[in-house]
């Protein structure tokens, strides 16, 4: 049981950098198609001194929930978040391996209340791992989840407190403060002066 909380914490941490890494995309620039990696070589038989081999990894699908403005105010926030995690579980599932990525949405409209109404479903529906949105019912929303046994990913706060709030079942990655602090320098040693 701990092997799989484990497995499935790494991979919502790795989706949750894929939808990090979407989110921050954007413009109109295309990309440069990329180089088609070469081909691997395979790999020679292993000796198995008479042993059976391993059995093959038992499926799983792992299903991510968010509780998220899909319409209304909020909408503009939480829709490029939710399009994000659908573009990463897509990437995930067409690299195949042994967990398929089910994106799992409710809308909240950006009502406070409708929004654990909403997270409370997706426990309902045996959604375990969630990802919370900038709302300010995020703690309460992951204390929920993590009170149910489930993980909640903090993708759009920066703030740090909300993963110590919530407790040990929520994973969060924010951008140090030297490096933000680098960055805004380099963006005001190229900005033109007015």
């Amino acid at each position: 049981m701990r092997r799989r909380l484990l497995l499935l914490a790494g991979l919502a941490i790795v989706l949750g950098l894929a939808i990090a890494a979407a989110g921050c995309g954007g413009g109109e620039e295309e990309a440069a198609p990329a180089e088609p990696a070469p081909p691997a070589e395979p790999a020679p038989p292993a000796e198995t001194g008479g042993e059976e081999p391993a059995p093959p990894a038992e499926p799983l699908t792992l299903r991510i929930g968010i509780s998220a403005a899909l319409s209304g105010p909020y909408a503009a926030y939480d829709v490029p978040l939710l399009n994000g995690m659908e573009f990463a579980a897509q990437e995930i599932n067409a690299a195949g391996g042994p967990v398929t990525v089910e994106i799992v949405s409710k809308d909240n409209k950006g009502d406070q209340t409708q929004t654990l109404t909403t997270a409370q479903e997706l426990l309902d529906d045996g959604v375990l791992v969630q990802v919370l949105t900038t709302a300010e019912p995020s703690v309460a929303v992951g204390q929920l989840v993590s009170a149910a046994g489930g993980i909640v990913t903090v993708v759009g706060n920066t703030a740090p407190s909300i993963p110590r709030d919530i407790g040990a079942r929520a994973v969060s990655w924010t951008t140090s403060r030297p490096r933000l602090a680098r960055s805004t320098r380099a963006t005001r040693a190229t900005r033109a002066p007015t």
